[in-house]
Parts: structure tokens; sequence; C-alpha cells
């Protein structure tokens, strides 16, 4: 009812701020403008309803909302499409489902290829997927986003040079997790 009450108080604000009084088409565009309303309200609500259960966290609350991502209707209304798509990147990594998350920040590269956020979790996304050659598989992606990048903007861009920086750091970084963890186990793990 409350939602109803305000819906009506909407569309009558907007009718007498339009100045329109009778006839025209008047009522349609009352009823298209509704009908937009109530998208932006009901994805605004999706969101939320979302964001509410990853942050409560938990496997279970985190599959569903991958689930609601990708089966409920209501989805369809959430009208930042990359914001959407990052949310299903992040639930994505918290479920260590890397897989996917890489493949979303590619997408995602491809529109914005200048994107920290979105280089640094193509890179993190990559070395979780790990193998020996994934330095080299991330750094031939940011190549060609590079690539791209030359015409459409004067010179290279800055994320993806600092990108080809960041691979090197996390390659680092899994390399010194990767002996901590050996020598852990040679010395049986009762640390220094």
């Amino acid at each position: 009812e409350e939602k109803k009450k305000k819906k009506l108080e909407s569309s009558d604000s907007k009718g007498a701020a339009g100045g329109k009084q009778g006839g025209g088409s008047g009522p349609e565009e009352g009823e298209a403008g509704a009908e937009e309303e109530d998208s932006h309200v009901l994805g605004e609500y999706f969101r939320v309803y979302v964001k509410t259960l990853r942050d409560q966290g938990g496997k279970a609350k985190l599959e569903k909302a991958l689930k609601e991502m990708d089966e409920n209707a209501l989805a369809q209304c959430w009208k930042d499409k990359d914001a959407k798509r990052r949310t299903v990147a992040e639930i994505a990594i918290m479920l260590e489902d890397y897989r996917r998350a890489n493949r979303i920040y590619r997408t995602l590269l491809e529109e914005y290829p200048d994107d920290w956020e979105y280089l640094t979790r193509f890179v993190e996304t990559e070395a979780e997927l790990g193998g020996t050659a994934w330095p080299e598989q991330a750094l031939a992606h940011i190549a060609k986003l590079m690539e791209r990048g030359e015409g459409k903007s004067k010179g290279l861009r800055r994320g993806p040079n600092l990108a080809r920086a960041h691979v090197y750091k996390v390659a680092l970084a899994a390399t010194a997790k990767k002996k901590e963890k050996e020598a852990a186990a040679e010395g049986g793990g009762g640390g220094g």
C-alpha cells in the first residue's frame, strides 16, 4: 500500500509540475514515466537485496546472490550494467570462481581498457587461475588492450602500462608465498 501511495504522490507531483491539464498525450506520458520510475525503484530494490546477500556472507548466501543475478527478472531493472557485472565478479571472487570473474573483467576491459580497478582484478584473477604461464598470458592480454587503445587516445594509456608492473608484483608475491609454504613444510611448520 505504501508503494502505491508513493507512486500516486509521485505521479501527482509530476503531473502538476508538467503544467498539462486534460487531453493530449498526458496520461500516456504519465504512464511511461511511472513505468520508468517503477523500473528504477525495482532495480534499486534488487541492488540492495543482492548487496545484503553479499554482505551477509557465507557460501549459501553468496551462491543465492549469484543465482538471483543470473535468473531473477528484477536483475533486468538494474540500470548500471557495469556495476551489475562488477558485483557479479566480486561475488564470484568471494566464491573462488576465478574463471567467471576473469571473464567478466576481460569483458569490462574491452570497454574500459584504462580502468585501474578492472586491470588489477583481471591480473589477480589470472594469478588465481594459476599455471606457470599466467604472467605471460596476462601481459599478452594487456598488450592487446594497449594496441587497441593507441587509436582511441593520444598515445598509450596509463592503466595498461601500470598493469604490466602489477603483473610482476603479483607474480613475485605469489613466488614468495610459495617459497614460504615450501619452507614451512620442510621445517615441520613449527615457525621460526
